[in-house]
């Protein structure tokens, strides 16, 4: 009961879980628009969204992480006596 209470105050967070799912329907996502552009004869742009547009978007995902690895390393110390 005490994990359910843990979710509820928001003392146990499931972000850095979800964060993996969102990556992968991100990357997916832009794999399949770079696809589109590739198959219309964009393909600068398609190779750029391959390229740059996978790599800012881990950036993005992996600096949600890390902020919520700052947050619970400092519900760590918030909890030592």
């Amino acid at each position: 009961m005490s994990d359910l209470s843990d979710l509820i105050e928001f003392k146990t967070l499931i972000t850095p879980t979800v964060m993996s799912i969102v990556w992968v329907l991100g990357a997916g996502g832009i794999a399949l628009a770079a696809l589109t552009m590739l198959a219309g004869g964009s393909y600068k742009a398609a190779t750029f969204w391959l390229v740059f547009g996978q790599l800012g978007w881990r950036l993005f995902t992996e600096a949600v992480v890390v902020l919520f690895a700052i947050h619970e390393s400092l519900r760590a110390i918030e909890r030592k006596p």
